[in-house]
């Protein structure tokens, strides 16, 4: 455990545990493989606190684990205030939320990047079986990743997708010419018994003498519809392609599928698409896309597969997740879009480069580029558009606000993670606010620019849009992150963080960070 003769820090791995037989199961294992110099383990119990006695039950889980040798801290979920989580009819979905932000929370204030869950075989059938019965299909029946993101996390700093700094440089195929960093990293769970049955668990449990707790409420089947599944699947035979060896193969036959497919598009990604800038500050970016061959395929309207249709659309989702705020695109949502921007799709009108128009989808507005701007070669005429965020609807602007700090909190402030906040799902932003008054963030907006002319900050501004902008500045204005104070009974911009612009009388005043959203998922 040694790097150039120098001793490294051992991996401290986080343990979700309930007290069930399941996750009672995982402690056992990890303490069989514990090492003080290369693996350690930190468990966490949550209590929910919508039960008299869940207080006792979460320490004498606790207890149990600490005589494994596994420090354990009791996680205490905070209600918002005026909630009864006990009585809500959507009491496990809110459970859900606030147990992972709490085990996230833990995981982040002991510097684990990395949480187990107890997820069984047992478990997978269960949740597959319930989206075939809600609908769902293809991704949606492969039931829970071996590994992934943190769930319930987007916006919380450190957890997800944020908390580990990258350059832009370092995503291949993206070029800029600003210095913002972009974040990535979080908490990223995983489920190492996925391929485990629960009696298998009972009997690790048994074998190595670990007590485990039974939830009374887990056999009562008309709390929650996995209770009803698990009761069914216990006392009745179903036919053949629902019972769990059927369900369990298709789920694998699914996730096989879809990795295989997500390797070939990340290979194919760059010879389809071609990014020619990323401008994180504004953002916009300005994309090539490839044309389709469409001459394979004479018993479809498109002339190519449903399979090449989804491809196209799996990039195109690529493309808009480095501009949009939404967090999970549907590949289904974007069938339009991939028409409009693979015009040679419509074997009926054929291609027409002048009919290309702007058009919005998730949050992104698509604007053609005229062939005039293009200045590159034939092959990329016509074939090139401007991303950038969609432009604001009078009244839905995102606006957060920033109390004034107290000086003998500077230096607190500065190492606090929940002082970073996700600004309309682009910008993660801190502002240590000096003034006496609030100062808030929203977008820059039409009346600012009448109070702005004359001024040095105006200058500063057309500067920066000079150096950055590939249209009229009018086009991205007004969805930049503008930093505003009351000055005179008047709401004032003072500045613009992503273009590093601040007003003079205010740079000692406001202080701050940003950095652009992470994009962990960009194809690579």
């Amino acid at each position: 455990s040694e790097t150039d003769g120098k001793p490294c820090n051992p991996l401290t791995i986080g343990l979700a545990i309930s007290g069930g037989v399941d996750s009672m199961a995982l402690a056992s294992l990890c303490s069989g493989i514990q090492n003080e110099d290369q693996i350690r383990f930190r468990a966490f119990v949550v209590d929910h606190k919508v039960r008299a006695e869940s207080g006792d039950e979460a320490q004498a889980v606790a207890n149990i684990l600490a005589e494994k040798n596994i420090p354990t801290d009791v996680l205490k979920i905070e209600w918002p205030e005026g909630l009864n989580a006990k009585e809500a009819s959507n009491f496990e979905s809110l459970a859900r939320k606030y147990r992972f932000q709490a085990l996230g929370k833990a995981c982040r204030d002991h510097n684990i990047q990395s949480l187990f869950l107890a997820h069984h075989r047992d478990d997978q059938a269960e949740t597959v079986l319930m989206r075939v019965i809600n609908g769902h299909r293809k991704d949606g029946l492969c039931g829970m990743r071996l590994s992934g993101d943190i769930p319930e996390c987007r916006g919380i700093y450190g957890l997800h997708q944020s908390g580990s700094l990258d350059r832009k440089d370092a995503i291949s195929t993206i070029t800029s010419s600003t210095d913002m960093w972009i974040e990535s990293g979080g908490i990223k769970v995983y489920r190492p018994l996925l391929g485990f049955t629960k009696q298998e668990l009972r009997d690790t449990c048994e074998a190595n003498g670990m007590s485990w707790f039974e939830d009374k409420t887990n056999a009562d089947p008309t709390l929650t519809m996995r209770n009803a599944i698990r009761h069914i699947y216990a006392n009745n035979t179903l036919p053949v392609a629902l019972q769990k060896p059927s369900i369990l193969s298709l789920a694998k036959r699914l996730q096989e599928n879809r990795d295989r497919d997500t390797e070939r598009r990340n290979k194919s990604f760059t010879q389809k698409v071609q990014i020619l800038k990323f401008e994180p500050s504004v953002p916009y970016c300005s994309v090539y896309f490839e044309p389709l061959d469409t001459g394979g395929n004479t018993e479809t309207p498109t002339g190519i597969s449903s399979t090449e249709f989804e491809d196209a659309s799996w990039r195109l989702r690529a493309v808009i997740q480095l501009i949009s705020p939404v967090e999970n695109i549907a590949l289904g949502t974007l069938d339009t879009a991939v028409q409009r921007i693979y015009p040679e799709l419509d074997s009926q009108a054929g291609y027409d480069s002048a009919a290309r128009k702007a058009f919005t989808v998730a949050g992104v507005m698509f604007e053609p580029v005229p062939s005039s701007m293009h200045g590159d070669t034939q092959r990329i005429a016509n074939r090139q558009w401007i991303l950038r965020p969609q432009p604001y609807r009078r009244g839905q602007e995102p606006r957060i606000e920033f109390a004034p700090s107290q000086k003998k909190d500077l230096e607190a402030y500065w190492r606090d993670n929940d002082s970073w906040k996700l600004f309309d799902g682009r910008f993660w932003i801190r502002i240590l606010n000096l003034t006496s008054t609030n100062v808030s963030l929203r977008p820059l907006q039409a009346e600012d620019m009448n109070r702005l002319k004359g001024t040095n900050f105006m200058e500063q501004l057309e500067e920066r849009e000079k150096s950055l902008l590939p249209l009229k500045a009018s086009k991205f204005r007004y969805v930049l992150p503008a930093i505003v104070a009351e000055v005179d009974g008047t709401e004032q911009v003072v500045g613009l963080p992503t273009l590093g612009i601040i007003a003079q009388d205010f740079e000692a005043l406001v202080k701050y960070e940003v950095r652009y959203k992470g994009l962990d998922s960009w194809p690579n």
